[in-house]
């Protein structure tokens, strides 16, 4: 079972990269549970880990996003949901600024919109999109 999600979550992950990588106007990262991208947004930002617990019947989706430039930087954030079938919760919830400073990293977190959910992905953009 365990398999299943992570296969679904990859399958999930590599066709929103494909989606959204004609319609974004600026460059996008997503991570998902336990799952790091090696990418690092023009403006130094990285996702640096990510983490998924639950609190009674909901997830909460935990990243930690890191500051790799010299310079305080805004990064624009979203969570997006998934359950057992792949259908996409809160996918069109708008962008949340988060400011990080210089070499520093910060914790951003959100709940499940149902307890139907089972995964997620965190997107990062250099801009709100």
């Amino acid at each position: 079972m365990k398999l299943k999600k992570i296969i679904i979550a990859v399958t999930l992950t590599a066709g929103l990269v494909l989606a959204f990588a004609g319609c974004a106007t600026s460059p996008t990262i997503q991570a998902g549970p336990n799952q790091v991208p090696n990418q690092v947004l023009t403006n130094g930002i990285k996702v640096t880990s990510t983490n998924m617990t639950r609190i009674g019947s909901i997830l909460n989706g935990i990243a930690t996003v890191t500051n790799l430039s010299s310079a305080t930087q805004t990064v624009y954030y979203k969570f997006v949901w998934y359950d057992a079938n792949g259908t996409a919760y809160n996918d069109q919830n708008p962008w949340t600024p988060l400011q990080i400073q210089a070499g520093f990293s910060q914790t951003v977190s959100q709940a499940a919109t149902t307890p139907n959910a089972i995964s997620f992905n965190v997107m990062l953009s250099a801009k709100a999109n």
